[in-house]
C-alpha cells in the first residue's frame, strides 16, 4: 500500500509543495507495478489530475482497478475529532472545504466500485472489494 501522505511526510519539513509529493507517489506506484508484486494499493488519489499522474506510471500489461471511497462530513469530523494524532482534519471548516473540493471531483473519477468509508471497519471493506473483483 503507497499512501500519499507518507510520501510527503519522508520531504518534510522541506518539501516544496504538494505537487511534488504526488509525482514522487505515482513514481512509487508504478516502481511497485513493475516488480512481481500481485497487488498495489494507492491511497490518497482524489483527484482526476492525480489519478492521471499514478496511471502514467502504469506498465503496460498491468489491470488497474478503481476503487472510490467516500464519507460522510459529519462523521468524518466526529471521528478526525476524537483521534489526538489529526491535526488539520479536526477543523470543521478545514474538512468541509476538503469534503467539497472532493464531492467535485467525484464525477471525474474513474470508479469500479464505490464505498461509503465511514464507520466500517478495514477488513469488511476489503471483503468487499475482494467479492466486488473476484479476488
Amino acid at each position: 500500500m503507497t499512501d500519499l501522505d507518507t510520501v510527503a511526510e519522508m520531504a518534510l519539513p522541506t518539501l516544496p509543495d504538494w505537487e511534488l509529493a504526488h509525482r514522487v507517489h505515482a513514481e512509487l506506484v508504478g516502481a511497485w507495478l513493475r516488480t512481481n508484486v500481485d497487488l498495489v494499493i494507492d491511497e490518497g488519489t482524489s483527484t482526476r489530475h492525480e489519478v492521471d499522474l499514478v496511471l502514467a506510471q502504469v506498465p503496460d500489461g498491468r489491470h488497474v482497478r478503481h476503487v472510490v471511497l467516500t464519507a460522510d462530513f459529519d462523521r468524518s469530523l466526529r471521528r478526525a475529532q476524537g483521534e489526538p494524532a489529526r491535526v488539520l482534519s479536526k477543523q470543521p471548516d478545514f474538512l468541509r472545504r476538503d469534503h467539497d473540493r472532493y464531492a467535485k471531483e467525484l464525477p471525474h473519477l474513474p470508479c469500479d466500485l464505490r464505498l461509503d468509508v465511514e464507520g466500517r471497519p478495514p477488513d469488511e471493506l476489503a471483503s468487499e472489494i475482494v467479492a466486488a473483483f473476484g479476488l
